[in-house]
């Protein structure tokens, strides 16, 4: 389980109160769920936008990969 699957799933998880247990305590089922629904999203953004082009090469010059990361990922949820 990737970092940021997990991450995601545990996003997912809080923004539409699956349960009134926390993720720490979701059953195996829950969490297989959810991290599917995690992965599909991620997947959707593997190919960026022409925005979040644009917004990573107007700050590639300037900062360093992360920050690029974090523009394009800004970008996206606008």
């Amino acid at each position: 389980m990737s970092e940021m699957v997990e991450r995601v799933a545990k996003a997912l998880w809080e923004q539409y109160s699956v349960s009134i247990h926390p993720w720490s305590e979701a059953k195996p089922y829950e969490r297989e769920k959810l991290h599917a629904d995690a992965r599909a999203a991620i997947a959707a953004m593997r190919e960026p936008t022409a925005a979040m082009l644009e917004s990573a090469w107007a700050s590639a010059l300037a900062e360093d990969a992360d920050c690029v990361w974090r523009d394009m990922i800004d970008e996206a949820l606008r």
